[in-house]
């Protein structure tokens, strides 16, 4: 499992953050299911293992809610979904039919012949695929844009059961993402601020409102904000409050900028000074030598390319003339 797959499950581990992502992708934010609405379930789907998966109860009730991570775009994710909920309803018929064997002198006809009755019923089976890729998600939402229709009638188009994915898109569905309730909203919002230094600075100026991270969280932010070489210290709480560490790390970056462009300047400056004494000092050793050696001013003037003006003062300083 990687870096980001482990955060992203610790973090996912507590069901009043779960409970509020069905609230708010599956409920359009109506506070209906809370913590204790949710227990686990097998991520066993066929031969695969689904990333996280949960029960949650309904009245009398139950459906079996996935939330799938993706961080790239998996352009046949619609296939696996699919395929993932069609295991799941495989091993609830077969569970249902192995039961109904138990009850064959009471079934007849199709009951009998297929060992699952009339009244029988499956649980729903939903999955939510929350993308926090950097790229608008360009990929099917469902099996017709997944198949190839060319030159394929447009009414028996119409017979393709339309089988469609519930997806998050991130750092695009800027809406969906403001119905959470929990700290999923606060990582969530960093991570869809992460490639905008601006948005990124008036999230975390704490104008409004204060975020404040518990460990999983704030790993997980920095796993998928590419926010690693971020350093926060948790407070005694061992809470990271991200406002006040991110004004903190401002002032420190302008405080060491402003030191760095003074020790520029000044190494600036003394290279610069030593650079023009030596050039001036062979100047003036080179007019010394050539006067001495009986040559005209004026040729002097020429064979060093200065003045005759810079010339005559050069030998005065230096009293020569």
């Amino acid at each position: 499992m990687s870096k980001k797959d482990s955060a992203w499950h610790k973090f996912m581990q507590d069901n009043n953050r779960y409970a509020d992502m069905i609230n708010a992708f599956g409920l359009g934010g109506e506070q209906i299911v809370t913590a204790d609405d949710i227990t686990e379930a097998d991520s066993k789907a066929g031969t695969k293992v689904r990333d996280e998966v949960r029960k949650v109860v309904f009245g009398i009730n139950f459906a079996i809610i996935g939330i799938e991570n993706q961080t790239v775009i998996d352009y046949s994710i619609v296939e696996r979904i699919m395929h993932y909920e069609s295991s799941r309803y495989d091993e609830e018929c077969t569970a249902i039919r192995r039961g109904n064997r138990m009850k064959e002198d009471k079934l007849e006809g199709g009951e009998f012949m297929y060992r699952f009755k009339k009244t029988d019923k499956l649980h729903p089976f939903i999955t939510f695929v929350v993308y926090c890729g950097k790229e608008p998600w360009d990929g099917a939402k469902s099996i017709r844009e997944l198949v190839d229709t060319t030159n394929i009638p447009d009414k028996l188009i119409e017979c393709i059961s339309d089988y469609r994915i519930n997806l998050i898109d991130v750092r695009h569905d800027i809406g969906r993402i403001s119905g959470l309730k929990t700290d999923v909203r606060d990582v969530l919002e960093i991570i869809q601020c992460s490639e905008d230094s601006e948005k990124l600075n008036a999230l975390l100026s704490g104008q409004n409102r204060p975020i404040i991270l518990n460990e999983e969280a704030f790993n997980l932010a920095k796993e998928y904000a590419n926010m690693k070489d971020v350093n926060i210290e948790p407070n005694e709480e061992g809470e990271y409050d991200m406002c006040k560490g991110w004004k903190d790390m401002e002032i420190q970056k302008i405080a060491e900028g402003k030191l760095e462009g003074k020790l520029e300047g000044k190494l600036e400056g003394r290279i610069e000074g030593k650079l023009e004494g030596r050039i001036e000092g062979k100047l003036e050793g080179k007019i010394i030598a050539r006067y001495e050696d009986g040559m005209s001013l004026d040729d002097i003037a020429v064979k060093t390319e200065q003045t005759l003006d810079f010339v005559k003062d050069t030998l005065r300083e230096n009293g020569l003339l």
